[in-house]
């Protein structure tokens, strides 16, 4: 929990979340675009989502690379949400 909690407080880590929650499934280059997050951070960012369990990544042929939601990370967005929603 604590983990969680932390990366959640990283500079970055909402954005990234909030991206792929609503792209389902996102390539690192979809994202840095999106998120404006430079490449250094966002791969920081992605690799401990990923040790979390909270994002999987999956590497095609072509050697692009797409995140996605864990289950685990679906509860987390939902808890989010709700908790937002108690204070807005």
């Amino acid at each position: 929990m604590q983990e969680i909690l932390e990366i959640l407080g990283k500079k970055g880590t909402l954005k990234i979340l909030e991206e792929i929650n609503k792209n389902k499934r996102i390539s690192f280059t979809s994202l840095q675009r999106l998120t404006g997050i430079n490449t250094r951070t966002l791969s920081r960012r992605l690799k401990e989502l990923t040790s979390l369990g909270i994002i999987s990544r999956e590497v095609m042929e072509d050697r692009t690379v797409f995140y996605s939601l864990t289950e685990k990370g679906k509860k987390l967005i939902k808890g989010l949400q709700r908790i937002l929603e108690e204070y807005y």
